[in-house]
């Protein structure tokens, strides 16, 4: 008996190629999986990294910047160069009122341009679209879809943006789910990288002490 079943030929190739397939088949599969769950979603307001930092709205300089971004005027937002030059965030409503805003994303250039674009094309501030009969003046929203950087170090995690919606388009329309891990660190205690990542805050002073003219 055991001659016979040492006798019965067995293709070594045959097996080979059949294994090198099906590892190909479950890369392929893997693979698809894993950027299929990178692709990340969030509703939320963008925040320049202004008014993040110094603490308060720059526009409104007696109000909490992480509990008060939905009052943050789009004039703020695209038409101050102190504002427009330090990059953005997307902050998210806290789940009970009286909290801060999450800081969900920092937003990559396309993110930034996209989110310039929309705010210009929906609100009512001296560089949004000429002609155009946007009349938001605060609380601009958006919906943000993209990828994050696996090489960015910093929170919250640097988003690479592909689609901007408006905020009525949320997440579970666009069949992905919405992000719920929120950083909460406050902007005062980056790491290094963050901090050489930005280039110091200093808020410019005006002859009458305040930094903002609408």
């Amino acid at each position: 008996a055991m001659k016979s079943i040492c006798a019965v030929p067995v293709s070594s190739s045959s097996f080979w190629w059949r294994l090198l397939l099906l590892l190909l088949i479950s890369s392929t599969m893997t693979l698809t999986v894993t950027m299929a769950q990178d692709r990340q979603c969030v509703t939320g307001y963008p925040m320049d990294n202004f008014c993040i930092e110094r603490g308060t709205l720059l526009d409104n300089n007696r109000k909490a910047t992480l509990l008060f971004a939905d009052i943050h005027t789009i004039h703020c937002l695209v038409d101050v160069d102190w504002c427009v030059d330090s990059g953005y965030e997307v902050l998210t409503p806290p789940e009970t009122p009286g909290e801060e805003f999450g800081r969900a994303f920092e937003l990559d250039a396309t993110g930034i341009e996209l989110t310039l674009a929309e705010a210009r094309r929906v609100g009512k501030c001296s560089t949004c679209d000429e002609g155009n009969r946007g009349e938001q003046r605060a609380g601009f929203q958006a919906t943000y879809v993209g990828t994050v950087d696996p090489t960015y170090v910093g929170e919250p995690p640097l988003l690479l943006v592909e689609e901007i919606h408006p905020h009525t388009v949320d997440c579970a329309s666009l069949l992905l789910p919405e992000k719920t891990t929120i950083a909460r660190t406050s902007p005062y205690l980056r790491n290094a990288k963050l901090e050489n990542h930005r280039p110091p805050v200093v808020v410019p002073q005006r002859d009458g002490g305040d930094p903002f003219s609408p």
